[in-house]
């Protein structure tokens, strides 16, 4: 019934935003009285910035800060208001968004953030945390009067700067239909539901297809090439197959022109894997496959160090093949 429940799950989300509606309203008027979100940006770096870029572009009150300079430096130009310190970003918005590399980071701005914040001000996180640290960081959030919101991303710079872009968001109804208009600037808006740590969770376990898929594809397309398949009519012919996949369609052919995708480092791919072992061990799940693919990655991290490229464990298995699938 896949249809049916994609419906099911439309429905759901647009009850959810629009049953909030009432609440952004009602929230705007006492926020400054303009109908308007004041968004301060956490996290200038090659996401945080293309995306305050497009929310400036669509009309939206926006302020930066970045704990490196330079990025700072970056963001002005661009016309973006730069705060000077956390807590004076945090003190002139109602709407405080964390763009951030891993979840150490995250707490270290929300920690200095939410003392400055009004209560009732919503916290959305887009980085990639543990469910774990959502869960407690959500907490520590609640408990200081701020609604916290997860949206963690699907996909890399390029996307975030054309706006398509995949947010998993999960949150209280009133939060969620105050931010995902804003959202929606930069891409998809999937509703996960009502507890941010499931918006993360959500997150991991697609990387997780995504990885073991890298894997399977590179290792489907090295045999049948050995064995006198042209690369590109085995593609299309895997694509059109009962094994085709978005992997198959977007990026085995990034693969295909020797492409290992540099927007994300190889550390960080082992580094979620981690979390979705930790999350299969705590729920007791058999993860024999995965905990193989994360394996793979971890000898890509070995032997390439902690460098640029979410298909480095590809090129292992080439290497290890002694032949590429990549066009010449």
């Amino acid at each position: 019934m896949p249809h049916r429940n994609e419906s099911c799950r439309r429905r759901r989300a647009l009850d959810r935003w629009l049953g909030g509606a009432c609440w952004e309203q009602r929230w705007s008027a006492t926020k400054g009285g303009h109908g308007m979100r004041k968004v301060g940006v956490i996290g200038t770096g090659r996401m945080g910035l293309p995306i305050a870029r497009r929310w400036k572009a669509a009309g939206e009150s926006i302020a930066v800060y970045d704990v490196a300079a330079p990025r700072c430096a970056e963001a002005d130009p661009e016309g973006l208001t730069v705060a000077p310190n956390i807590a004076t970003l945090a003190r002139d918005s109602n709407v405080l968004v964390t763009i951030l590399p891993d979840v150490s980071e995250v707490e270290k701005a929300l920690t200095a953030a939410l003392p400055a914040l009004d209560r009732g001000s919503i916290w959305v996180d887009l980085s990639s945390s543990e469910p774990a640290s959502s869960v407690r960081l959500s907490g520590l959030a609640e408990r200081a009067g701020i609604e916290p919101v997860a949206a963690p991303m699907g996909g890399g710079p390029a996307r975030a700067a054309a706006g398509t872009l995949n947010f998993y968001v999960a949150g209280r109804s009133r939060p969620v239909a105050i931010v995902a208009p804003l959202l929606g600037i930069c891409g998809r808006v999937l509703d996960a539901g009502d507890v941010p740590a499931h918006a993360h969770a959500v997150k991991l376990l697609a990387i997780l297809l995504w990885f073991g898929q890298a894997v399977a594809v590179t290792e489907a397309m090295l045999v049948g090439t050995g064995f006198g398949l042209d690369a590109e009519l085995l593609r299309a012919l895997l694509a059109d197959s009962a094994g085709g996949s978005m992997f198959i369609d977007q990026d085995l052919p990034k693969l295909m022109a020797g492409d290992y995708m540099e927007d994300f480092g190889i550390d960080g791919c082992v580094t979620e894997m981690e979390a979705l072992v930790e999350l299969a061990t705590r729920t007791g799940t058999p993860f024999a496959l995965s905990r193989k693919v994360l394996e793979l990655y971890r000898q890509a991290l070995e032997r390439y160090g902690p460098v640029p490229g979410e298909l480095l464990a590809a090129l292992l298995i080439e290497e290890r093949a002694g032949r590429t699938i990549a066009h010449h």
